[in-house]
C-alpha cells in the first residue's frame, strides 16, 4: 500500500499523488494499447500508481481490490473517491482532510458531526464555526485569528487574545477600549497619546496616570503633576490639562508639550 501524503497548510494534498518513475508509465500504457485490463495489469506487478497516470479510474481500481487508503495514497482525489461510493466518513478515516472535503461541497456542520477539530475545520469561516455553536476558545487554540472571530464583540475578543494580536488585525482605540485595555496598555503598545484620545474616548481616571508621565518635561529637574481629562464632541478634542509647576524654567518645554498636543492650559 502506497504511503498517504501530508496534506500542506492549506489542508490539500499537493498535486501528482504517489511517486512513480515514467517508465512505469511508460510501460502500462504500452501493455493498454496492447489490451491488457487493470487486472491483469496489477497482476504483472505495475502499481495503482502508475495506473492512476495512465488514466484509470479509481472505480476500476477500486473493482479489483485496491482499497481506499490505496486509492488515496497514490493521488486519487476526495471528489474521484465519493464518486466511486465511498463516504465522507470513511474519507475521514483514511485521512482526507477538512479542506479538501469542503472542496467537494461538505459542509462544516456535516465534517464537525464526523468528528473533525476546530483546528482540521481551518477551511472554513471563523464566523460559520462561531454559528455552529464552536467554543470561541477552540478556535482560538485551533489557530483562527481575531480578524475571523469579530463577530464575538470587543469584550470576547479581549478575553482571547494579546493587544498587540488585537492591533495586528486592525482594531483601533476604540475597539481596544471596549475590549477592555486602558489607555497605558495602549500607548505601550505604539499608539500616540493623541490617537489614543480622539479615538478611543478615554476615560479622565484613566488619562491622569498617563498625562502625569507624559507632560514631565524631558531634562527638566521641576516635578510635574498633572491631571486632565478628555471628551470627544462632533469628531473635536477638547483637552483641559492643569499642571503645576514647582520651577518656572520648565515653561520652554511646557510651551513645547502644548503645542505639541495642542492642550488648553488653566
Amino acid at each position: 500500500m502506497a504511503a498517504l501524503e501530508k496534506a500542506d497548510d492549506t489542508g490539500l494534498r499537493p498535486a501528482g499523488g504517489s511517486e512513480v518513475c515514467d517508465e512505469d508509465v511508460a510501460a502500462v500504457r504500452i501493455l493498454q494499447a496492447a489490451g491488457f485490463d487493470c487486472a491483469q495489469l496489477l497482476s504483472l506487478g505495475h502499481g495503482a500508481a502508475a495506473l492512476r497516470r495512465s488514466g484509470v479510474a479509481a472505480a476500476e481500481l477500486r473493482s479489483c481490490g485496491v482499497d481506499l487508503a490505496g486509492l488515496y495514497g497514490v493521488g486519487y482525489s476526495a471528489k474521484e473517491l465519493l464518486q466511486c461510493g465511498y463516504t465522507p466518513l470513511e474519507l475521514k478515516q483514511v485521512g482526507v482532510t477538512g479542506a479538501e472535503l469542503k472542496e467537494i461541497g461538505c459542509s462544516a456542520r456535516l465534517l464537525r458531526d464526523l468528528g473533525f477539530q476546530a483546528r482540521e475545520l481551518r477551511a472554513f469561516r471563523g464566523r460559520e464555526l462561531l454559528e455552529m455553536g464552536l467554543e470561541p476558545r477552540e478556535l482560538k487554540d485551533a489557530g483562527f485569528p481575531p480578524q475571523e472571530l469579530q463577530s464575538l464583540g470587543p469584550q470576547q475578543l479581549g478575553e482571547l487574545f494579546t493587544l498587540q494580536e488585537l492591533r495586528d488585525a486592525g482594531l483601533g482605540p476604540k475597539e481596544l477600549k471596549a475590549a477592555g485595555f486602558h489607555l497605558k496598555d495602549l500607548m505601550q503598545h505604539g499608539f500616540s497619546f493623541p490617537e489614543v484620545l480622539v479615538e478611543g474616548g478615554f476615560p479622565a481616571d484613566q488619562i491622569h496616570p498617563t498625562a502625569s508621565y507624559l507632560f514631565r518635561p524631558s531634562g527638566a529637574t521641576a516635578n510635574c503633576h498633572a491631571a486632565a481629562y478628555a471628551k470627544s464632541e462632533k469628531s473635536e478634542l477638547l483637552l483641559v490639562a492643569k499642571l503645576l509647576w514647582s520651577k518656572p524654567k520648565a515653561n520652554a518645554s511646557l510651551r513645547h508639550v502644548t503645542g505639541r498636543y495642542g492642550l488648553v492650559i488653566m
